[in-house]
């Protein structure tokens, strides 16, 4: 967005572009901390879906707009959207890949992240300029578009859908799409691993509760407390943090 400062509306303030460029930080935690409610009420697909187009409306509104307030409002509204499918997005493809590639995947994920930043970045060269600086505001548009056109081939989470109902026809039907399994025998081996995980992981969640009492540790504490993941967990804080502190 800097290097359109000097084209877009003439007369601005340095506060009031600075608003414009630091909007984009409000939105992402509520949009982050949404998510969540959002995945469970709607699917993983549906919730991607409706940040996508918060992403197009967003865009267009951006790129049509009278004046850099309007400019800020919908910079917050895709900031949420930002903030939501950066966790959206994990779920949904670790839910769908198999087991021996979530973890590349999740890894290609980040790597994603870091060549969008980029590509933003480099937009600015031939579009920061007084004639096309709306076009580079409008890309956010164009880009939400593409998930609107890829919505037939885009699959819901078997496990979601098994969470919600473990006779789930179209969690078997996605699951035999996915993995290009032949028999029923396959696709229901499948299904037992994801009802399975889902129920040891409820039955784990409910142990912890029960086991909260008056002076027991919270989740935190006990993280730093275990010898085998709390550097782990040190690295990891300090990683996001210096992240953040070098811009």
């Amino acid at each position: 967005m800097n290097p359109s400062e000097a084209y877009a509306f003439p007369g601005h303030t340095t506060s009031m572009w600075s608003m414009a460029v630091a909007a984009f930080c409000v939105g992402g935690p509520f949009g982050a901390v949404l998510a969540g409610k959002l995945a469970d009420d709607k699917g993983r697909r549906g919730a991607l879906l409706l940040t996508t187009w918060l992403f197009v409306l967003g865009g267009l509104v951006q790129a049509l707009a009278p004046s850099l307030t309007v400019v800020v409002i919908t910079k917050m509204i895709i900031s949420m959207a930002s903030g939501a499918t950066t966790v959206l997005a994990p779920i949904y493809l670790g839910e769908l890949a198999p087991p021996n590639l979530r973890g590349v995947i999740g890894t290609m994920t980040q790597f994603a992240l870091v060549i969008g930043i980029l590509a933003a970045d480099l937009v600015g060269f031939p579009f920061g300029n007084d004639t096309q600086w709306r076009y580079m505001f409008l890309l956010t548009s164009v880009l939400g578009v593409c998930p609107i056109l890829l919505k037939p081939y885009l699959m819901e989470s078997p496990r979601w859908l098994l969470g919600r109902d473990a006779d789930s026809v179209q969690a078997r039907f996605v699951i035999k799409k996915l993995r290009g399994y032949r028999t029923d025998d396959e696709v229901e081996t499948e299904v037992d691993n994801y009802v399975g995980a889902s129920k040891k992981q409820s039955l784990d969640g409910d142990a912890e509760k029960g086991s909260v009492d008056d002076g027991s540790k919270s989740v935190t504490k006990a993280l730093f407390a275990d010898k085998d993941v709390r550097l782990l967990l040190i690295s990891s804080l300090v990683l996001q943090v210096s992240s953040q502190l070098s811009g």
